[in-house]
């Protein structure tokens, strides 16, 4: 079997209640996720969770979703999101946004 590499936009949100957690997600693979209360861990994390959520997807027969994210289209969603959190009384500021890509073969 032939394999391709594809690169996925990574976002990472600091957690708003904790000091030093984050979160890390591919948004075009809705689920896959890692958390860290180490940023530099993250990229890690993320290949393996990335890796195995992919697996799964192949395994159980559904599509290899391709990549769409990138920093200029995703970032006016988050702060979108943000906004409208924030009129909601939800959040106080806009969250930090930290953004990197990861490559795996499927």
């Amino acid at each position: 079997m032939i394999k391709r590499k594809i690169r996925y936009l990574v976002v990472v949100e600091k957690e708003r209640d904790e000091e030093t957690a984050f979160t890390a997600y591919v948004p075009d693979v809705p689920g896959c996720y890692t958390c860290s209360d180490k940023k530099d861990a993250l990229p890690r994390l993320m290949k393996e969770a990335l890796e195995g959520h992919l697996a799964l997807l192949k395994e159980d027969g559904d599509p290899i979703p391709e990549p769409q994210a990138t920093i200029e289209n995703i970032l006016p969603k988050l702060r979108k999101e943000d906004e409208i959190l924030m009129q909601q009384g939800v959040l106080d500021t806009q969250v930090d946004y930290d953004f990197f890509y990861i490559e795996v073969e499927v």
